[in-house]
Protein backbone atom coordinates (compact mmCIF):
# COMPACT_ATOMS: atom_id res chain seq x y z
CA UNK A 1 0.00 0.00 0.00
CA UNK A 2 1.16 3.54 -0.73
CA UNK A 3 -0.39 6.97 -0.16
CA UNK A 4 -0.28 10.03 -2.41
CA UNK A 5 -2.35 12.88 -1.02
CA UNK A 6 -5.80 11.46 -0.33
CA UNK A 7 -5.33 8.52 -2.71
CA UNK A 8 -4.62 5.13 -1.17
CA UNK A 9 -3.23 2.54 -3.61
CA UNK A 10 -3.81 -1.16 -2.96
CA UNK A 11 -1.78 -3.40 -5.27
CA UNK A 12 -3.66 -6.49 -4.15
CA UNK A 13 -5.77 -9.35 -5.53
CA UNK A 14 -9.42 -8.33 -5.68
CA UNK A 15 -10.33 -11.21 -3.38
CA UNK A 16 -8.56 -9.37 -0.51
CA UNK A 17 -10.03 -5.97 -1.28
CA UNK A 18 -13.26 -6.44 0.70
CA UNK A 19 -11.48 -6.94 4.00
CA UNK A 20 -9.14 -4.00 3.45
CA UNK A 21 -11.98 -1.67 2.53
CA UNK A 22 -13.88 -2.70 5.64
CA UNK A 23 -10.85 -1.76 7.72
CA UNK A 24 -10.37 1.45 5.77
CA UNK A 25 -13.86 2.93 5.81
CA UNK A 26 -16.33 0.43 7.17
CA UNK A 27 -19.00 -1.50 5.32
CA UNK A 28 -19.48 -0.05 1.80
CA UNK A 29 -21.80 -2.33 -0.12
CA UNK A 30 -21.68 -0.29 -3.33
CA UNK A 31 -17.88 -0.52 -3.37
CA UNK A 32 -18.01 -4.24 -2.68
CA UNK A 33 -20.22 -4.82 -5.71
CA UNK A 34 -17.74 -2.93 -7.89
CA UNK A 35 -14.72 -4.80 -6.53
CA UNK A 36 -16.32 -8.20 -7.06
CA UNK A 37 -16.18 -7.55 -10.81
CA UNK A 38 -12.48 -6.81 -10.85
CA UNK A 39 -10.13 -9.59 -12.00
CA UNK A 40 -7.41 -10.74 -9.61
CA UNK A 41 -4.74 -9.58 -12.08
CA UNK A 42 -5.79 -5.94 -11.70
CA UNK A 43 -4.65 -3.40 -9.13
CA UNK A 44 -7.17 -1.35 -7.14
CA UNK A 45 -6.91 1.96 -5.42
CA UNK A 46 -9.38 4.10 -3.49
CA UNK A 47 -9.83 7.82 -3.98
CA UNK A 48 -11.25 9.91 -1.17
CA UNK A 49 -13.96 12.51 -1.89
CA UNK A 50 -11.49 15.28 -0.99
CA UNK A 51 -9.25 14.40 -3.93
CA UNK A 52 -10.36 15.10 -7.49
CA UNK A 53 -8.53 12.35 -9.39
CA UNK A 54 -8.59 12.56 -13.18
CA UNK A 55 -8.01 9.19 -14.81
CA UNK A 56 -8.61 9.96 -18.50
CA UNK A 57 -4.96 10.77 -19.21
CA UNK A 58 -3.87 7.34 -18.00
CA UNK A 59 -6.81 5.45 -19.41
CA UNK A 60 -7.85 3.97 -16.06
CA UNK A 61 -11.35 2.52 -15.92
CA UNK A 62 -13.63 3.72 -13.10
CA UNK A 63 -15.21 1.29 -10.66
CA UNK A 64 -18.23 1.75 -8.37
CA UNK A 65 -18.47 4.67 -5.97
CA UNK A 66 -19.58 4.63 -2.35
CA UNK A 67 -22.70 6.80 -1.98
CA UNK A 68 -22.41 6.68 1.78
CA UNK A 69 -18.82 7.91 2.17
CA UNK A 70 -18.04 9.36 -1.26
CA UNK A 71 -15.07 7.06 -1.94
CA UNK A 72 -14.49 5.65 -5.41
CA UNK A 73 -12.63 2.56 -6.64
CA UNK A 74 -10.30 2.91 -9.61
CA UNK A 75 -8.97 -0.01 -11.61
CA UNK A 76 -5.63 -0.10 -13.37
CA UNK A 77 -3.54 -2.83 -15.07
CA UNK A 78 -1.02 -4.63 -12.93
CA UNK A 79 2.52 -5.05 -14.29
CA UNK A 80 2.06 -8.79 -13.81
CA UNK A 81 -0.28 -8.78 -16.83
CA UNK A 82 2.78 -8.15 -19.07
CA UNK A 83 5.32 -10.26 -17.21
CA UNK A 84 7.93 -12.08 -19.30
CA UNK A 85 10.84 -14.27 -18.28
CA UNK A 86 13.65 -13.88 -20.80
CA UNK A 87 15.97 -16.03 -18.68
CA UNK A 88 14.48 -19.13 -20.29
CA UNK A 89 15.38 -17.99 -23.81
CA UNK A 90 18.46 -19.74 -25.17
CA UNK A 91 19.98 -17.79 -28.09
CA UNK A 92 22.34 -19.55 -30.47
CA UNK A 93 25.03 -18.21 -32.79
CA UNK A 94 23.68 -17.84 -36.31
CA UNK A 95 24.25 -15.95 -39.52
CA UNK A 96 21.66 -13.28 -40.29
CA UNK A 97 21.21 -11.69 -43.70
CA UNK A 98 18.98 -8.67 -44.27
CA UNK A 99 17.94 -7.98 -47.87
CA UNK A 100 15.56 -5.27 -49.00
CA UNK A 101 14.45 -3.22 -51.98
CA UNK A 102 16.07 0.18 -52.42
CA UNK A 103 13.83 3.24 -52.70
CA UNK A 104 10.53 1.66 -51.66
CA UNK A 105 9.35 4.81 -49.85
CA UNK A 106 9.64 6.91 -53.00
CA UNK A 107 8.19 4.16 -55.18
CA UNK A 108 5.18 3.79 -52.88
CA UNK A 109 4.65 7.55 -52.86
CA UNK A 110 4.62 7.64 -56.66
CA UNK A 111 2.66 4.50 -57.43
CA UNK A 112 1.04 1.98 -55.09
CA UNK A 113 0.66 -0.53 -57.91
CA UNK A 114 4.29 -0.27 -58.98
CA UNK A 115 5.69 -0.54 -55.44
CA UNK A 116 3.38 -3.45 -54.61
CA UNK A 117 4.46 -5.22 -57.79
CA UNK A 118 8.12 -4.90 -56.78
CA UNK A 119 7.50 -6.04 -53.20
CA UNK A 120 5.42 -9.07 -54.18
CA UNK A 121 7.92 -10.19 -56.82
CA UNK A 122 10.68 -9.87 -54.26
CA UNK A 123 8.87 -12.00 -51.68
CA UNK A 124 7.84 -14.60 -54.26
CA UNK A 125 11.52 -14.95 -55.14
CA UNK A 126 12.51 -15.30 -51.46
CA UNK A 127 9.89 -18.01 -50.92
CA UNK A 128 11.15 -19.97 -53.94
CA UNK A 129 14.73 -19.70 -52.68
CA UNK A 130 13.69 -20.91 -49.23
CA UNK A 131 11.68 -23.83 -50.61
CA UNK A 132 14.62 -24.99 -52.70
CA UNK A 133 17.10 -24.76 -49.81
CA UNK A 134 18.39 -27.88 -48.07
CA UNK A 135 15.86 -28.51 -45.28
CA UNK A 136 18.47 -30.08 -43.01
CA UNK A 137 19.99 -26.66 -42.37
CA UNK A 138 16.75 -24.99 -41.19
CA UNK A 139 16.93 -21.83 -43.26
CA UNK A 140 14.35 -19.42 -41.82
CA UNK A 141 12.96 -16.32 -43.49
CA UNK A 142 11.23 -13.46 -41.69
CA UNK A 143 9.46 -11.05 -44.10
CA UNK A 144 9.20 -7.37 -43.20
CA UNK A 145 7.37 -5.23 -45.80
CA UNK A 146 9.98 -4.70 -48.55
CA UNK A 147 12.69 -6.85 -46.98
CA UNK A 148 13.53 -10.16 -45.31
CA UNK A 149 15.72 -11.44 -42.52
CA UNK A 150 17.26 -14.81 -43.39
CA UNK A 151 18.85 -16.91 -40.63
CA UNK A 152 21.04 -20.01 -40.82
CA UNK A 153 23.42 -21.89 -38.55
CA UNK A 154 25.73 -22.71 -41.45
CA UNK A 155 27.17 -20.25 -43.98
CA UNK A 156 27.13 -22.49 -47.08
CA UNK A 157 23.34 -23.00 -47.30
CA UNK A 158 22.80 -19.31 -46.56
CA UNK A 159 25.08 -18.42 -49.47
CA UNK A 160 22.99 -20.68 -51.69
CA UNK A 161 19.78 -18.88 -50.71
CA UNK A 162 21.35 -15.45 -51.20
CA UNK A 163 22.71 -16.45 -54.60
CA UNK A 164 19.33 -17.83 -55.66
CA UNK A 165 17.56 -14.58 -54.72
CA UNK A 166 20.16 -12.34 -56.33
CA UNK A 167 20.42 -14.40 -59.53
CA UNK A 168 16.67 -14.46 -60.08
CA UNK A 169 16.16 -10.76 -59.38
CA UNK A 170 19.24 -9.70 -61.34
CA UNK A 171 17.93 -11.63 -64.35
CA UNK A 172 14.62 -9.83 -63.95
CA UNK A 173 16.47 -6.51 -63.71
CA UNK A 174 18.55 -7.12 -66.85
CA UNK A 175 15.68 -8.33 -69.03
CA UNK A 176 13.19 -5.61 -68.04
CA UNK A 177 13.30 -2.96 -70.77
CA UNK A 178 11.24 -0.30 -68.99
CA UNK A 179 13.40 1.54 -66.46
CA UNK A 180 10.34 2.47 -64.42
CA UNK A 181 9.59 -1.20 -63.82
CA UNK A 182 13.07 -2.07 -62.59
CA UNK A 183 13.91 -2.39 -58.90
CA UNK A 184 17.19 -2.86 -57.05
CA UNK A 185 18.01 -4.88 -53.95
CA UNK A 186 20.96 -4.91 -51.57
CA UNK A 187 21.77 -6.63 -48.30
CA UNK A 188 24.13 -7.26 -45.40
CA UNK A 189 25.38 -10.23 -43.37
CA UNK A 190 26.02 -10.39 -39.61
CA UNK A 191 26.76 -13.14 -37.09
CA UNK A 192 25.92 -13.62 -33.42
CA UNK A 193 23.36 -14.78 -30.87
CA UNK A 194 19.78 -15.07 -32.14
CA UNK A 195 16.53 -16.28 -30.56
CA UNK A 196 13.55 -17.37 -32.65
CA UNK A 197 10.00 -16.58 -31.55
CA UNK A 198 8.84 -20.14 -32.18
CA UNK A 199 10.95 -21.18 -29.17
CA UNK A 200 8.86 -19.07 -26.77
CA UNK A 201 7.00 -21.24 -24.23
CA UNK A 202 4.73 -20.57 -21.25
CA UNK A 203 7.71 -19.87 -19.03
CA UNK A 204 8.58 -16.87 -21.19
CA UNK A 205 5.04 -15.58 -21.63
CA UNK A 206 1.86 -17.67 -21.94
CA UNK A 207 0.03 -15.15 -24.16
CA UNK A 208 2.79 -15.20 -26.78
CA UNK A 209 3.39 -18.95 -26.41
CA UNK A 210 -0.26 -19.76 -27.18
CA UNK A 211 -0.30 -17.64 -30.35
CA UNK A 212 1.73 -19.86 -32.68
CA UNK A 213 1.29 -17.80 -35.84
CA UNK A 214 2.29 -14.60 -34.08
CA UNK A 215 5.37 -15.91 -32.29
CA UNK A 216 6.73 -17.52 -35.46
CA UNK A 217 7.15 -14.01 -36.87
CA UNK A 218 9.39 -12.88 -33.99
CA UNK A 219 13.18 -12.76 -34.10
CA UNK A 220 15.56 -11.31 -31.49
CA UNK A 221 19.26 -10.57 -31.46
CA UNK A 222 21.99 -8.05 -32.12
CA UNK A 223 22.83 -9.49 -35.60
CA UNK A 224 19.40 -8.28 -36.74
CA UNK A 225 20.37 -4.70 -35.92
CA UNK A 226 23.87 -5.10 -37.33
CA UNK A 227 22.68 -6.47 -40.67
CA UNK A 228 19.79 -3.99 -40.92
CA UNK A 229 21.85 -0.88 -40.20
CA UNK A 230 24.92 -1.88 -42.23
CA UNK A 231 22.90 -2.70 -45.38
CA UNK A 232 23.29 0.96 -46.43
CA UNK A 233 27.01 0.22 -46.99
CA UNK A 234 26.25 -2.36 -49.67
CA UNK A 235 26.43 -1.57 -53.39
CA UNK A 236 23.23 -1.92 -55.43
CA UNK A 237 22.72 -5.67 -55.91
CA UNK A 238 25.57 -6.25 -53.47
CA UNK A 239 25.96 -7.76 -49.99
CA UNK A 240 27.90 -6.01 -47.24
CA UNK A 241 29.67 -8.12 -44.60
CA UNK A 242 29.39 -6.70 -41.09
CA UNK A 243 32.49 -7.04 -38.88
CA UNK A 244 30.71 -9.66 -36.76
CA UNK A 245 30.55 -12.02 -39.75
CA UNK A 246 34.14 -11.55 -40.92
CA UNK A 247 35.40 -14.89 -39.67
CA UNK A 248 38.70 -16.49 -40.69
CA UNK A 249 38.05 -19.34 -43.08
CA UNK A 250 34.47 -18.18 -43.71
CA UNK A 251 33.85 -14.59 -44.82
CA UNK A 252 36.47 -11.89 -45.25
CA UNK A 253 36.51 -8.32 -46.55
CA UNK A 254 33.69 -5.79 -46.87
CA UNK A 255 31.56 -7.52 -49.50
CA UNK A 256 30.24 -10.99 -50.27
CA UNK A 257 30.64 -11.42 -54.04
CA UNK A 258 27.81 -13.67 -55.17
CA UNK A 259 28.92 -13.30 -58.83
CA UNK A 260 32.60 -14.02 -58.28
CA UNK A 261 32.72 -16.97 -60.72
CA UNK A 262 30.57 -15.54 -63.52
CA UNK A 263 32.48 -12.82 -65.37
CA UNK A 264 29.94 -12.47 -68.17
CA UNK A 265 27.03 -12.02 -65.77
CA UNK A 266 29.03 -9.62 -63.64
CA UNK A 267 29.81 -7.35 -66.60
CA UNK A 268 26.20 -7.52 -67.73
CA UNK A 269 25.01 -6.40 -64.28
CA UNK A 270 27.55 -3.60 -64.21
CA UNK A 271 26.35 -2.28 -67.55
CA UNK A 272 22.65 -2.61 -66.75
CA UNK A 273 22.98 -0.92 -63.36
CA UNK A 274 24.97 1.99 -64.78
CA UNK A 275 22.34 2.51 -67.48
CA UNK A 276 19.60 2.42 -64.87
CA UNK A 277 21.24 4.97 -62.58
CA UNK A 278 22.03 7.21 -65.56
CA UNK A 279 18.30 7.20 -66.23
CA UNK A 280 17.64 7.90 -62.53
CA UNK A 281 19.98 10.90 -62.72
CA UNK A 282 18.05 12.30 -65.70
CA UNK A 283 14.80 11.96 -63.73
CA UNK A 284 16.12 12.61 -60.22
CA UNK A 285 13.56 15.33 -59.42
CA UNK A 286 10.65 13.15 -60.39
CA UNK A 287 12.13 10.17 -58.53
CA UNK A 288 13.11 12.34 -55.54
CA UNK A 289 16.71 11.09 -55.64
CA UNK A 290 19.83 13.06 -54.78
CA UNK A 291 22.42 13.28 -57.58
CA UNK A 292 25.33 12.80 -55.18
CA UNK A 293 23.80 9.53 -53.95
CA UNK A 294 23.31 8.36 -57.53
CA UNK A 295 26.97 9.05 -58.26
CA UNK A 296 27.95 7.15 -55.12
CA UNK A 297 25.84 4.18 -56.20
CA UNK A 298 27.59 4.13 -59.58
CA UNK A 299 30.99 4.28 -57.91
CA UNK A 300 30.10 1.29 -55.73
CA UNK A 301 28.69 -0.61 -58.73
CA UNK A 302 31.82 -0.15 -60.82
CA UNK A 303 33.97 -1.35 -57.96
CA UNK A 304 31.78 -4.28 -56.86
CA UNK A 305 31.18 -5.67 -60.37
CA UNK A 306 34.71 -5.04 -61.66
CA UNK A 307 36.87 -7.79 -63.20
Amino acid sequence: MSMVGHIVFYYIPSAWASALLILYQGQCESLMSGISKVADSRALFICSPQHNYHSNAKGIALGKSCTRHGYRVYIMPNKQDLYVNTQTLHPTNMYVCWIDIMGTKNAMSNSFEQASNHILRFHACCIKASNEADSTYQIRIYPLMDGVFITATELAPLKDVIKHIYEQLSELFITEVNFRHKFVIRGALAYGEISHGEEIDNQVNPDIASNVNYKKQLLFGLPMIQSFTSERNAPPFGVYIHESARIVGQLQGRYYEWLRDDNERRLSMKESLNQYFDWCKEHHNQLDMEINKIEKYKELINEYFSD
